[in-house]
């Protein structure tokens, strides 16, 4: 899986929910993410929301436009999980 592009694990994964797919979309884009994050909050907080990215990665995989680029796409998903976050943090 190491060869396929990123827009192709995540067809893989959409089409057959093929849990290797995604791990290696994982492993492939987590680390940019929580570089992204942390440089946004803490890195315990950060660590919680990157598995929050993941879970609506894996929620709202149809959502992806063909073409875009899963990291750009990725990366959006964490942008409106920071906000989510600070919203959270400014209601308590």
């Amino acid at each position: 899986m190491n060869n396929m592009t990123s827009e192709n694990l995540l067809r893989l994964f959409a089409g057959s929910n093929d849990q290797r797919a995604f791990r290696e979309l994982y492993d492939r884009h987590s680390a940019p993410v929580l570089s992204y994050l942390s440089s946004e909050m803490d890195i315990n907080d950060a660590r919680d929301v990157l598995q929050e990215v993941f879970i609506c990665v894996w929620r709202l995989h149809h959502t992806y436009e063909r073409g875009a680029g899963v990291g750009g796409w990725i990366l959006a998903i964490a942008r409106s999980r920071v906000a989510t976050h600070r919203n959270r943090e400014t209601a308590s």
